[in-house]
């Protein structure tokens, strides 16, 4: 790490093939460079595949920073979120790569999003069967998760992330600086991400989750970049146990099987982004979870308090069609046969794959959900 790099703190995530480093602090982009340097032998050329969202003069300032020491960025802009993960897109991307004659040392650079960094990720694990890759997340719901695990994917008409690969970076750094321009509702959102590292194995995390929403909602700097920190910390314990999910890193799907369901059926409206769709999943995991015995009323209580009081959606949206959220689900990678599988908690910070859970029970589960919505006050006088 350059000496001009301070404030910033390093987690390495080991995997099969070797190690790579987290890099977490403010102000890290001028040196992102010599960083990567640092941990990959730099070809003459690199290719940048960044979120045309982010301001033009940033995309400058991006190619300025990898124009250095003989280096040639070729940088390919593509408007971020979920309809960058397609089909379309991959192979658009993968033939501009190709006509710049790469070899097989030449780094994907992936500067934006989650789903920038699935796409770039996918892309980097398939071209000349696997180049090197560096996630620069610009999201916190990129820093926190989607950037660590080595997951890459993209999309299917049948559901989220069902055509991808495991391919692990070399290099992640996580400049907080980009959050200061982060709209708050994308902020609020992957703030579920968080809250879903603390709930699967983390009772303690949750607690200090709890105790300092306050500082949360006022995006305190010091106290952000320590959820970044608590959070690649507890992806890093799941992912280093189990790289290819095989049995404990499903556990991270915890909300994910609802919540990705509702997050396909409402793609194509501003309805619900990917963490407000995850912490209505968490929600209906704890709900179900309930509804089994697994919890008690007042586990479930604290969750949608907390998930409300951090401004997060709890319920379904009314206008969603249980059956066709019950054949999305039906899709999920965890599934066996004709059944599903969900993550449910069995307490806070205690949770298990639960395998064979009828679609006729969900359908009845979900439609009551819809009838009868929570509030954190609805629940206390229930």
């Amino acid at each position: 790490m350059p000496s001009s790099v301070s404030n910033h703190a390093s987690i390495s995530i080991q995997h099969a093939r070797g190690a790579y480093p987290v890099i977490v602090g403010s102000q890290l982009l001028k040196d992102a460079l010599s960083i990567i340097s640092q941990e990959l032998t730099l070809p003459p050329q690199i290719i940048v595949i960044v979120d045309s969202n982010i301001p033009e003069q940033l995309i400058f300032t991006l190619n300025k920073i990898f124009s250095q020491n003989q280096t040639t960025p070729i940088i390919i802009p593509i408007p971020g979120g979920e309809n960058a993960k397609t089909f379309t897109t991959f192979i658009a991307v993968s033939e501009i790569i190709l006509e710049n004659h790469i070899s097989r040392n030449t780094p994907i650079i992936a500067v934006g999003g989650g789903a920038i960094g699935d796409l770039a990720g996918f892309i980097a694990a398939s071209l000349l069967r696997g180049l090197p890759l560096v996630h620069i997340p610009t999201t916190l719901l990129a820093m926190v998760d989607s950037s660590i695990g080595g997951k890459t994917a993209i999309n299917s008409r049948h559901g989220k992330n069902l055509i991808g690969a495991i391919h692990q970076p070399q290099l992640v750094i996580s400049d907080t600086q980009f959050l200061s321009s982060l709209p708050k509702r994308h902020f609020r959102a992957a703030y579920a991400e968080i809250v879903k590292y603390a709930l699967i194995q983390n009772a303690p995390l949750f607690t200090q989750l709890d105790k300092n929403l306050n500082l949360t909602r006022e995006h305190n700097e010091n106290h952000i970049q320590e959820l970044i920190l608590a959070s690649v910390r507890a992806k890093k314990q799941i992912v280093e146990a189990d790289e290819f999910e095989n049995n404990q890193r499903a556990l991270l799907n915890l909300g994910h099987t609802f919540g990705h369901a509702l997050e396909t059926m409402h793609s194509q409206s501003d309805t619900l982004i990917h963490g407000e769709a995850v912490a209505i999943g968490i929600v209906l995991a704890f709900r179900f979870a309930h509804r089994i015995n697994l919890i008690p009323k007042e586990t479930l209580q604290r969750i949608v308090k907390h998930i409300h009081s951090a401004e997060l959606p709890c319920n379904i949206p009314p206008d969603t069609s249980i059956d066709t959220m019950i054949s999305f689900m039906k899709n999920d990678k965890k599934n066996l046969h004709h059944n599903i599988s969900l993550i449910l908690p069995h307490d806070i910070g205690h949770t298990s794959l639960h395998k064979n859970i009828s679609p006729h029970d969900l359908n009845s589960f979900l439609s009551e959900c819809i009838k009868q919505p929570l509030t954190p006050y609805a629940l206390h006088h229930a």
